[in-house]
């Protein structure tokens, strides 16, 4: 008889618990309020920030965009970029993405590209020249630095 009631015990506070969840599921679903997307991401530590190359602020992401003067007219030519092993991409200053970045759009002409893994320590600095309407392809080998060097 004793056990019984223990088990019913138990049994109803899980039940008890379930309510409760469901509850405040419903509440944060009705707020509008998403975990998975409202989660605030950590600052990146001081001691790893200088190992990222610089962002340009208050610059769009979008290169397709963000590196075509406006009003610039004809077909524009795209970049591939290719590296072993990964690296950050930056463009005429601008940080891209990590390889392998494809077909980025970018107007016709002469850019300057930084390959940088700060891993292994290597930075690849190159010039590339885009012509309108054709891809462009890079690939790299990236050495790693002796800490002699």
């Amino acid at each position: 008889m004793r056990s019984t009631t223990i088990i019913v015990l138990i049994f109803l506070l899980c039940l008890l618990g379930a309510v409760i969840a469901v509850q405040r599921f419903l509440k944060d679903s009705n707020s509008g309020a998403n975990p998975l997307t409202d989660m605030k991401v950590p600052e990146v530590p001081a001691a790893f920030k200088n190992l990222l190359p610089p962002i340009q602020e208050n610059k769009p992401m979008d290169a397709g965009h963000a590196l075509l003067p406006s009003g610039s007219a004809g077909p524009k030519g795209s970049l591939t970029v290719e590296s072993e092993p990964w690296a950050f991409v930056l463009v005429d200053g601008m940080r891209l993405g990590t390889t392998p970045l494809k077909q980025v759009l970018l107007r016709p002409g002469l850019h300057a590209v930084i390959l940088s893994n700060p891993e292994i320590g290597a930075e690849l600095r190159f010039q590339v020249t885009i012509e309108s309407g054709k891809e462009t392809s890079v690939s790299k080998k990236l050495i790693e630095k002796n800490e002699n060097q």
